[in-house]
C-alpha cells in the first residue's frame, strides 16, 4: 500500500515549503525560505538536498519563492512552474554550469515523477499563474493549496477524493480588519483573489492547517475555525460527495489509506 510523508517545513508570511515522498520520489511544493533555511530544516528531517527529484512553484509570491531559483541552481533540482509564475518569480544570479533547469508545467495538465502523478489546477489568487497541487499514486490523492481568495470550482474538483489536504488558513478576518496593515493590503488580503480565511475546510479523510500569518491570526484560529466554508460551499458540494470525518485526524505526516474513527 502506498504511503506519503508529508512535513511541513515552512508556512505563512514568513515562507512557505512543504516536503512530500511516496518513499521513492522526495519533492517541495514551494520554497519561500531563503536557500541556507530550506537546507537546515531539511536536515532536521534527515533528508539531503541531492536527494530531491523537483522543487514545484505554485505562483511567483516571495513567499512562495524566494529560495526556488538559488535552490534549484545550488543542487541541480529541475524547477517546475507554470510560464507565467516562472517569468515573474524572484530570481538571483546564476553561476556558469549551474543554470536553472526549468520544467514548463500547464495549469489544468499533469505530469509524472517515477509512479507520482501530479495534476495541477488553478488558483484564485492574485498572482501571474497561480496553481495548486493534486499528488496521486494508485488510490492514495494528496492536495495541496496556498493562498486562495475563494473556493472556486476548479479548486474543489483538484480536492474532490483527497485522502488529505493541506490549506494555508492564512488569516483571520477580524483581525485582519482591526490589525495594523494599510487598507489597500487589508483590502487585497481579504479579497476573493486573496488569502485563505481561517475558516476552511471540512470532507476530506484528513487535513492540515499549517502556521497561519503571525499578524492577523491567533494561534488557535486555524485549528478551532477551519471548519466551514469549504465544505459549505456550493463548488466542493457538487464536487464532492464526501461527508465530514474524524476531526482528530490532522497529523501531516505520515497519511495512508485513512482509518478513520468511524
Amino acid at each position: 500500500m502506498p504511503e506519503f510523508h508529508i512535513s511541513i517545513l515552512g508556512s505563512g508570511s514568513t515562507g512557505n515549503v512543504t516536503f512530500v515522498s511516496d518513499g521513492s520520489v522526495r519533492v517541495l511544493l514551494d520554497a519561500g525560505l531563503a536557500c541556507k533555511e530550506i537546507e537546515k530544516r531539511l536536515r532536521l528531517f534527515g533528508v539531503s538536498p541531492r536527494h530531491l527529484d523537483a522543487v514545484l512553484v505554485s505562483h511567483e509570491h516571495g513567499d512562495h519563492a524566494r529560495g526556488a531559483w538559488r535552490f534549484c541552481s545550488k543542487h541541480r533540482i529541475p524547477l517546475y512552474a507554470t510560464e507565467g509564475t516562472f517569468r515573474f518569480m524572484p530570481r538571483v544570479p546564476e553561476k556558469p554550469g549551474k543554470e536553472v533547469e526549468w520544467v514548463r508545467v500547464r495549469s489544468g495538465g499533469s505530469f509524472k515523477l517515477g509512479r507520482l502523478t501530479i495534476d495541477l489546477f488553478p488558483t484564485p489568487h492574485d498572482a501571474a499563474d497561480p496553481v495548486g497541487f493534486r499528488l496521486r499514486r494508485g488510490k492514495l490523492a494528496f492536495g495541496h493549496v496556498t493562498d486562495i481568495g475563494h473556493v472556486s470550482e476548479e479548486v474543489a474538483t483538484g480536492l474532490r477524493g483527497c485522502d488529505a489536504i493541506l490549506i494555508e488558513s492564512n488569516h483571520d478576518i477580524e483581525m485582519l480588519r482591526s490589525g495594523d496593515y494599510p487598507e489597500s493590503l487589508k483590502n487585497r488580503v481579504g479579497s476573493r483573489w486573496g488569502t485563505s480565511r481561517t475558516r476552511l475546510s471540512r470532507g476530506t479523510s484528513r487535513s492540515a492547517f499549517p502556521t497561519p500569518c503571525a499578524t492577523c491570526s491567533s494561534p488557535t484560529s486555524p485549528g478551532r475555525t477551519t471548519t466551514r466554508a469549504l465544505f459549505s460551499s456550493a463548488a466542493w458540494r457538487r464536487s464532492s460527495g464526501v461527508e465530514g470525518r474524524c476531526r482528530k485526524c490532522i497529523s501531516p505526516t505520515p497519511i495512508g489509506r485513512p482509518r478513520c474513527c468511524g
